[in-house]
Order: structure tokens, then C-alpha cells, then sequence
């Protein structure tokens, strides 16, 4: 951020020096924030009613670490606003510190965004195990790792002498800071985009049923939204290094905790299905001896043949009833004893009250076929 104003420039902050965008970068971060929980709790739920216990997978981890991240340019942005980030440059209270959150936080957005693709990433290649696939997204996953680190390592070092970004005493020289994010951000949206295009084949053929195209298709929308706020930011990064820096980079800072929540729920959309047949009816809950609060069921579907052939595995946690009506494999450790018998030229399932009467008749028969037979002299 530069803090060296023209005359003009001067009197034109001291003119606005009341002027404030704190309100809404704190609404920004605060709301964001609460969002970016519910999000990661909704996905750790997920995972809980998928598994039968908490059981987080690399994807997962990634992704609370990207959180870690978003967290520390969250507060950043919020404690900033203390020593003059969303005011004027000419109110600014403490340069010094002013200028080690901008730091802080920018270094923290790549490395946040980073550790979003690499999620994504690691869900391919959970997701689709094609060799030649695979070699793709690690050569991706190596692009992303040298963007994340040459924005995290020039966001630190953007001057010869770290202390030159907040003093002026202190010979020098810096980076164009507007450039170095221009840079910074059209790296992002390539790679967003490269990611994005990886899995298009795929996603569209993997899900042959209607209710799962629309899972595809919210995924994808919420996808290209984030992909969006990455595209409209790219202006309005440029101005981290004008005279009035504080003032002019707070939409960008507001954009880019947006943009980093909006990411997190495209990403985890894809993981939300365990609970989202559990509260529409795919999933059994269960009280009693030993028995996990929740039990999943998941039906895969594997386009194996073709678009216009489907074949079905349906997979099944203990508890869980299949129903007659999936066809295909039906893999599960559901076991039920039930008896039929035939009436009027059909086979009808005999209901347990049926059942203990039909034995009552035949122990009675037995009794009776017993005490009628007369004993034999050896």
C-alpha cells in the first residue's frame, strides 16, 4: 500500500477523512465467517453419517486447513480496521501495523485459495481413478503449488528489505504492488478455470439420473460464481498500491472473503449427499443397543456402459433397507430371515403374528399325532 500522497491527493483525503467503508468490510468478514462454519460443520456431518463415525478423508483435511487460512485474513481484515484499513490513508493511526495485516492477509488469501484447489483436486482423484487422469492432476496440482508459493513468498518479500513496506527511512525497493496482484489473480482464475475444465467430461456422464444432474448442476453453478468474484476482483486489486491505498483496496479485501466462502461451498456441495438423503428420507435413524445414531445409504452409479446403460451397485450400512425396487448389485450386510407360504397360487410373505400361529398348529398337531400313536414292546 503506498502512503505517499500528492498535494491534491492530500487535501482531497483530509476533505473525506469522515468517510468510512468499515461497516461493510466488518459485515463482509463477520458474515462469512459464520458462513464458512456452517459449511465445514455441514461437511464434517456429512462425513459422519457417511461413515458411521467422524472420519475425515484428505479432501477434508485440506480443506479445514484452506479454513485456517481464510480464518487468519478474516481477522486481519477486522483487527485492521482498528489502525486505518477502510479509512482514508491520511487517518491511518499505524502505518506499521497497517501494513504487516496487509501482508498477513494477502499472503493468507493465496495460500487460502490454494489449499481450496488442492482439495478439489484430491476429490479427483478419489473420485475418477483413470491413470491418464490422475498424471493430469498431479501436473495441475504442481501448477497450483507453484502459484500458491510464489504469491505467498512475494507477498512477504514484495521489498528488499521487509521493514521498507512500513518504513520509508529504510533504503529500498518494492514491487509494484498493484502489478504483483493483477499477476497474482489472473494465475487464480486460470487455474480455477484449468481445474474447473478437468472434470467437465466426467461430471455429466457419472450421474445419469435426474436428481443428481441437478447436484452436478448446482455444483457447477455455485463453481462458476466463485469463479466469477475471482474475474471482478482483478480490478480492484490493482489499487492496493495507489496513495490511498487503505481506502481504494477495501472492495477487494471484502471481494476476496466472498470469493473464498463461495469456493468452499461449490467444493463441498459434492459431500453434502450423505445429508442430504438423510433429511429427505435415504437415510435410517436408529436408537437401541449399539447401534449408531445414523445409518447411510449410498447408491453409486457408474456409467460403465455407455450414456444409454447404467450399472447400479447399491451399497448399504447395517440397518438400512434396500427396498425392491434398486436393480444391479445389491451389496449389503442387511440380513432378515422371513418365510413365505402360498395362498391362492402366490407366494405372500407370512407376517410374524402368522408365523407364531402356524407353529402354535403344527406343535398342536404334533402333540396330538403323538399321544394317537400307541406304543411299541421292544
Amino acid at each position: 500500500m503506498g502512503f505517499e500522497p500528492s498535494e491534491q491527493e492530500m487535501e482531497w483525503q483530509l476533505e473525506h477523512r469522515d468517510e468510512t467503508q468499515i461497516p461493510g468490510l466488518i459485515a463482509a468478514c463477520v458474515s462469512t465467517a459464520i458462513a464458512s462454519v456452517i459449511i465445514i460443520g455441514f461437511r464434517l456431518l456429512s462425513r459422519r453419517l457417511l461413515h458411521g463415525r467422524l472420519r475425515l478423508e484428505t479432501d477434508d483435511w485440506l480443506m479445514f486447513v484452506a479454513w485456517v487460512f481464510f480464518a487468519v485474513l478474516d481477522v486481519s481484515w477486522v483487527v485492521g480496521t482498528k489502525y486505518g484499513i477502510g479509512r482514508h490513508a491520511v487517518v491511518v493511526t499505524d502505518v506499521r501495523m497497517v501494513q504487516i495485516l496487509a501482508v498477513v492477509g494477502e499472503a493468507a488469501y493465496v495460500l487460502s485459495m490454494a489449499f481450496l484447489k488442492f482439495s478439489v483436486l484430491a476429490l479427483y482423484l478419489k473420485t475418477f481413478p483413470i491413470p491418464r487422469f490422475r498424471y493430469i492432476v498431479w501436473a495441475v496440482g504442481i501448477v497450483v503449488v507453484g502459484w500458491a508459493m510464489s504469491g505467498a513468498v512475494i507477498a512477504i518479500f514484495q521489498c528488499t528489505s521487509i521493514e521498507y513496506v512500513w518504513r520509508t527511512d529504510v533504503e529500498g525497493v518494492c514491487l509494484d504492488f498493484g502489478l504483483r496482484n493483477l499477476v497474482t489473480g489472473i494465475m487464480n482464475v486460470m487455474t480455477t478455470t484449468l481445474i474447473v475444465a478437468l472434470v467437465v467430461p466426467f461430471a455429466w456422464n457419472l450421474f445419469v439420473d435426474k436428481e443428481r444432474k441437478w447436484l452436478v448442476l448446482a455444483t457447477f453453478a455455485i463453481g462458476t460464481s466463485a469463479w466469477a468474484i475471482s474475474i471482478i476482483r482483478l480490478p480492484y486489486s490493482i489499487k492496493v498500491g495507489t496513495s490511498d491505498g487503505t481506502w481504494d483496496a477495501t472492495p477487494a479485501f471484502i471481494i476476496s472473503v466472498v470469493e473464498i466462502v463461495m469456493s468452499m461451498l461449490a467444493i463441498s456441495i459434492p459431500t453434502y449427499r450423505p445429508l442430504y438423503e438423510h433429511i429427505f428420507g435415504g437415510g435410517v435413524c436408529r436408537e437401541g443397543n449399539n447401534s449408531r445414531a445414523c445409518r447411510y445409504k449410498e447408491t453409486l452409479h457408474m456409467g460403465l456402459y455407455g450414456k444409454d446403460a447404467q450399472n447400479d451397485v447399491n451399497v448399504t450400512s447395517p440397518g438400512t433397507h434396500m427396498g425392491c425396487d434398486h436393480g444391479g448389485i445389491n451389496v449389503t450386510n442387511h440380513i432378515e430371515l422371513v418365510r413365505h407360504a402360498k395362498k391362492s397360487g402366490s407366494w405372500v410373505r407370512v407376517t410374524d403374528d402368522e408365523e407364531e400361529e402356524l407353529c402354535k398348529a403344527a406343535e398342536e398337531v404334533q402333540a396330538g399325532g403323538t399321544s394317537a400313536t400307541p406304543p411299541t414292546d421292544a
